[in-house]
């Protein structure tokens, strides 16, 4: 687990440091599913009161591997830990079915004084924080390597913490449990698997195009496009429903998998053009750009890439739009696509931006999965929420770390989670109305236009 210092973080204060309450590690009494430990330390607070965060501290051993599971009958705490200047180095939000919070895998850099906060939420109560350590000499673990065969691969996890890579085909990775019991994060070509009970390992995921739990499959295909379709335009992240819907609208039409392919096929596939022309009649796109061209552009820019256009570029743009020439949506997927394929020096600098903003945002859709959380995500404060959200990415974001904005931005509009959340069924495609199409182009895009 890296231990540099988060820096998007709030460190601690001195007077924080010196209040916190003090961890006394003693030999372990296991309770069921808490093994392999040989010290742990607790403390709890009974008590339902308002939002805070509970500082505490313990003197850990270099080399040595910690646990923290942080327990909140209202919703899993999130947990930080600190260093002995206060820095956070640190940061986990692993939701456990029994209403707990888990850090695990934290290998003590140095020894000495460590703090960890745990927050908690308004109107808790059975507030309880639990350290465990382990004397064995700890050392990173290597993923096991899984690799397919070439051709179609059902792949099958142990959560182990194994490195599966499906090569080619149409390959699928099998987990026993159901969706809600792991965390999906996505970061550049890798996609990350973890148990949320902390209790298994993490498997490194490349080249998988579906992902099979017990109570249904997480279809890849499509879903990186699509999100970065529903960035551009909207400027926030997709619903899982209507994420799926929208992914099985662009396989049957066997659409290509990538912005700038896909903007090619617009003049010459009917199918493409109906499915981009589409999304001049959602109401949430009539809300958003009611008028003035320029306000629009000037917004699909930011949405990707947290600047405006130059000059030319909008001035391109807007009468390429105010003459008929393109729809909103074509100039949108042409300006998605002209940025991801650009080689200048702007132009990596925007690429990377629109591949951490897309990562994040299919982390978001990816962290609704459990029926409270779906149904709240909609709304103009939902999609405030998730827009603020991706509007704080950039190109030098690190996207592991970040995950705990994500958390943060969906706890902003949805209900605390119950353990019961889990029993349920992702819902199917079916549950959503047919998301909006915001695509294509079948004119080149200058790279100036870009700048």
């Amino acid at each position: 687990m890296t231990t540099t210092t988060i820096t998007t973080e709030f460190h601690l204060l001195p007077e924080d440091m010196a209040a916190a309450t003090r961890l006394n590690l003693q030999a372990h009494l296991p309770a069921p599913m808490e093994f392999g430990w040989d010290l742990s330390a607790s403390v709890g607070d009974p008590a339902a009161g308002p939002n805070y965060k509970k500082i505490l501290s313990w003197t850990g051993v270099a080399g040595k591997q910690y646990a923290i599971r942080a327990t909140d009958d209202q919703q899993a705490p999130m947990i930080w830990v600190y260093n002995e200047r206060g820095e956070a180095i640190v940061q986990e939000y692993d939701y456990s079915a029994d209403g707990s919070a888990y850090l695990h895998d934290f290998i003590a850099p140095y020894s000495g004084t460590f703090y960890a906060g745990v927050l908690m939420y308004p109107g808790s109560s059975g507030r309880s924080v639990r350290l465990y350590a382990d004397l064995d000499t700890a050392t990173a673990s290597t993923p096991t390597p899984i690799a397919g065969s070439g051709a179609d691969d059902k792949l099958f996890s142990s959560m182990g913490g194994e490195k599966i890579d499906g090569g080619a085909g149409d390959d699928a990775l099998v987990y026993s449990g159901d969706r809600a019991a792991y965390s999906m994060i996505h970061m550049g070509t890798r996609l990350t698997i973890s148990a949320k009970d902390g209790l298994e390992g993490s498997d490194e995921v490349r080249n998988v195009e579906q992902v099979a739990f017990a109570d249904g499959v997480v279809d890849l295909r499509y879903s990186m496009l699509a999100e970065s379709l529903y960035l551009g335009y909207f400027g926030r992240a997709a619903d899982p429903a209507g994420l799926r819907a929208f992914q099985s609208q662009l396989a049957a039409l066997k659409a290509p998998d990538n912005a700038s392919e896909l903007s090619g096929k617009y003049g010459s596939d009917a199918g493409i053009r109906n499915l981009i022309d589409s999304f001049g009649t959602s109401a949430e796109s009539k809300a958003l750009y009611p008028g003035d061209t320029h306000v629009f552009v000037k917004a699909i820019f930011n949405n990707l890439l947290n600047r405006a256009p130059n000059q030319a570029g909008l001035d391109f743009w807007t009468s390429a739009i105010d003459s008929g020439q393109l729809t909103r949506a074509n100039a949108a997927l042409a300006i998605l696509g002209g940025a991801q394929s650009n080689t200048s020096a702007q132009g990596l600098t925007d690429r990377q931006t629109i591949a951490n903003k897309v990562s994040v945002a299919w982390n978001f859709t990816a962290e609704l999965d459990v029926p409270t959380e779906i149904g709240a995500y909609q709304g103009s404060d939902a999609a405030a929420a998730a827009r603020t959200l991706l509007s704080m990415v950039s190109a030098t974001t690190a996207i592991d770390a970040y995950q705990v904005h994500v958390n943060y931005a969906i706890l902003s509009f949805s209900p605390p989670r119950t353990p019961g959340d889990h029993a349920h069924d992702m819902p199917s495609a079916s549950a959503h109305d047919t998301p909006i199409g915001l695509l294509g182009m079948d004119t080149a895009v200058v790279p100036a236009l870009l700048a």
